[in-house]
């Protein structure tokens, strides 16, 4: 077996690195999905400098899904009237 060398014996690997938490801004949909994406990937995949885009990625996503949300019909069974190229 080969010896190390000095300076890989001089890098101390983390046994356990924690996963971010969501920041305290965050809905709690968006903290949802920051959970859901930061559990996708290895505990160091995400560094300091990314962490403000991957906030900005979940509350954009959360917005989004409750307008989407909000601009639904009432009722499952309401007509839904398209007028796609109709002229009078």
């Amino acid at each position: 077996m080969p010896r190390k060398s000095v300076a890989a014996l001089a890098v101390v690997t983390p046994l356990h690195q924690q996963r971010p938490e969501p920041p305290d801004h965050l809905c709690e949909d968006a903290a949802d999905e920051w959970r859901r994406v930061v559990a996708a990937r290895a505990a160091d995949w995400f560094g300091q400098e990314q962490l403000s885009h991957l906030a900005s990625y979940c509350q954009h996503l959360a917005t989004a899904r409750l307008r989407a949300e909000a601009e639904r019909p009432a009722r499952s069974d309401a007509p839904i009237i398209r007028y796609i190229g109709q002229r009078r």
